[in-house]
């Protein structure tokens, strides 16, 4: 209920608007408007206050008001259509913008129609009403770059924006359609001096903006999706700066395309990263509430989040998908991380409920590679036949592209040679994630020598892909080509000078594995001594002991134990287990470290049930009083992310208990 004196009620509004309570606005001038609904001031400013706040359907409803107040406004009449277009009714719109076509001039109509076939992707049309327009006008020219964007015209479109610029001055709007354009040319050097403009003009006219923020749950600040917000393109700008981070391998998973809308396609065997640069950058952004967040904000938090809590992932972006509008590369998104955690039986009835959706929105090609992996599950020799074409397609378009480089290298075409060389790291994105689900069903199989040839026809393109270099490192580990493995692994691992915690602690296991395979343990004990540095920094710097990233240590020295299990050294095996979680069980214990220790444990039992084995007493209470402390600090830890917290054999603590049954068994005779 608000108290507002009579003659007050115009200062009350535009205070409020001047400090950004739209929502009080738009709460007490509703009440005006069931008192007053053809009070033109209150639709109006209501109409204003909506679009604020980016709510266009309520919008829509008060233009649509003052047009029958007013027919003769055309301004009414505009605001309408546009509100129609961006609430996602764009043939609704464009039958409002025919029906007033003799209002306006011919120009805004055309703009108008301009702008609502660019919201239908009809960018073809859209260019042609734009070429009706007055050349001089940098709105118009501004919607041309757009277009050129749009259509993947990326020298013409960094010329149109240019022209843009050198028309109106710096301009933020103008100044990111430069950055996203020099993005997607890879001129990362560019981009980044664009969107650098972008945020520190904006934080030193708006220093509020600027981070750190308060994150207090009784103070936490939080901004609306203000005018000067919107105008400010910092959300766009800090979006963008990210997914730049993540393409040149500052993120914890790999993507591309503007502002991190990215295709993750499911990589075999093991991915590596852990940099956080991508994710300060989304932090960045101004706080807002969960409502008044953008699709895009959500879209890529929710891919940062795939890698250490995919579930929560997918659930958000099933929530995206089911939102009228949402970032084009969402839907790959999802399905792929489905295909990523093996619910492919998920993935099949998703694609199958929503076919007409998945055939528009997925690009060919990718649909094509869901289409085989979920075909792999019933008919592996069709999807495998279905995998042969993929990757025959992409190395012949990889070879004519490399010829063109070579011809464009020669002309000097600066702008040529790196649309081509764009093109060609595209094809090769498609390339990997083909090779590696055809070669994964060999793997599946266990049959470690057909992966090596595999991989080995691939090595014409993927030889310098990291990934590439560590999953022919794992095939010639399991092979026991320790020397070769290792060669493999130091590609990935002597570059990496600075931080180990960028590399995946399995990588690491592995090669320390190979090191000492091959009597090199000095080179091991190197290894371990560099990681436990890295580990001990990270801990000391940002007190995240016992997190993912303080686990490498105790992942290395669980798969150096599994080895001497392996070999039938249970004592010297086991010992190392125990040692890989000092000081604290409840430190290390995570879904990984538990997964290799349960392993280790249960070989132990069943070469003691079949008494190939005997070990030591004390090194059976050893394990016992571990499986305890394991039961105490699992209590709460999920076996995986699609477990259900509701059924109590779904967690660490269940499995630690019955592992410690079993080995009282062996001990006492009982549990």
């Amino acid at each position: 209920m608000f108290r507002v004196r009579d003659g007050d009620f115009t200062a009350f509004v535009y205070d409020s608007i001047a400090a950004g309570n739209y929502g009080t606005v738009i709460e007490f001038l509703r009440g005006k408007a069931l008192t007053s609904p053809n009070s033109r001031a209150v639709q109006s400013v209501l109409g204003w206050c909506y679009v604020a706040q980016q709510n266009f359907v309520a919008a829509a409803d008060c233009y649509e008001r003052l047009t029958m107040i007013d027919p003769d406004n055309f301004t009414y009449w505009q605001s309408y259509a546009q509100c129609l277009s961006k609430a996602g009714f764009p043939g609704e719109a464009l039958k409002i913008v025919n029906y007033v076509a003799e209002k306006g001039n011919p120009e805004t109509i055309a703009l108008l129609k301009a702008s609502i076939r660019f919201q239908e992707g009809e960018t073809r049309e859209c260019k042609a009403l734009l070429e009706k327009c007055a050349q001089t006008n940098p709105a118009i020219v501004r919607n041309q770059a757009s277009v050129l964007f749009q259509q993947k015209e990326y020298t013409e479109a960094a010329a149109k924006f240019s022209q843009t610029a050198a028309m109106t001055g710096f301009d933020p709007g103008c100044v990111y359609g430069q950055a996203a354009t020099a993005y997607e040319m890879k001129d990362f050097r560019q981009c980044a001096k664009y969107l650098n403009d972008i945020i520190s003009r904006a934080l030193s006219t708006h220093p509020q903006f600027s981070p750190p923020f308060d994150s207090g749950t009784e103070n936490k600040q939080v901004f609306q999706n203000s005018p000067v917000l919107q105008q400010s393109y910092l959300i766009e700008a800090y979006n963008l700066k990210a997914a730049m981070e993540h393409h040149m391998g500052n993120g914890k998973s790999r993507m591309k395309q503007t502002k991190l809308r990215v295709h993750l396609f499911p990589s075999f065997f093991e991915t590596s990263s852990s940099a956080n640069a991508a994710q300060t950058s989304l932090n960045s952004i101004p706080p807002r509430n969960e409502e008044d967040i953008d699709m895009v904000t959500l879209h890529n938090k929710a891919i940062l989040e795939a890698e250490g809590e995919p579930a929560e992932s997918i659930a958000a972006l099933t929530h995206i998908v089911s939102q009228p509008f949402y970032p084009k590369e969402t839907l790959a998104n999802l399905v792929t991380l489905y295909f990523r955690e093996q619910q492919f039986d998920i993935a099949a009835d998703f694609m199958a409920e929503n076919t007409e959706v998945c055939f528009t929105q997925l690009p060919e090609d990718i649909y094509s590679l869901f289409e085989a992996v979920i075909i792999e599950q019933t008919a592996p020799e069709e999807a495998y036949v279905r995998f042969e074409e993929l990757i025959v397609r992409y190395q012949e378009q990889l070879r004519k592209l490399s010829a063109q480089e070579k011809v464009r290298r020669r002309e000097g075409s600066t702008d040529k040679l790196r649309a081509v060389e764009s093109e060609y790291d595209h094809v090769l994105s498609r390339l990997q994630p083909a090779v590696m689900s055809q070669t994964v069903m060999y793997w599946d199989y266990k049959n470690y020598s057909q992966v090596e040839k595999q991989l080995k026809k691939a090595h014409e393109f993927l030889s310098d892909q990291q990934n590439w270099r560590i999953n022919m490192g794992h095939t010639l580990f399991m092979l026991e080509n320790y020397v070769e493995a290792a060669k493999f692994y130091e590609a990935v691992v002597k570059p990496q000078t600075t931080d180990m915690m960028k590399l995946s602690p399995v990588l690491l296991a592995n090669l320390c594995v190979s090191y000492v395979m091959t009597s090199r343990n000095d080179e091991a004990e190197e290894i371990l001594r560099r990681v436990e540095d890295a580990e001990n920094y990270v801990v000391e710097a940002e007190g995240v002991q016992g997190s993912s990233t303080s686990s490498h240590l105790c992942v290395i020295n669980l798969v150096i134990g599994t080895l001497y299990c392996s070999k039938g050294n249970f004592q010297f095996g086991l010992n190392r287990l125990l040692k890989s979680f000092e000081p604290s069980v409840s430190a290390k214990l995570n879904r990984t470290t538990w997964m290799y220790a349960k392993r280790m444990l249960l070989a132990a039992l069943y070469a003691l049930a079949h008494r190939d084995v005997m070990l030591a007493t004390a090194s059976l209470l050893d394990c016992i009083q571990f499986l305890r402390q394991c039961q105490d600090a699992g209590k709460s830890l999920l076996l995986s992310d699609f477990s259900n917290p509701s059924d109590t054999k779904s967690y660490v603590f269940a499995e630690a208990s019955l592992l410690a049954d079993l080995f009282c068994m062996v001990v006492y005779g009982q549990k």
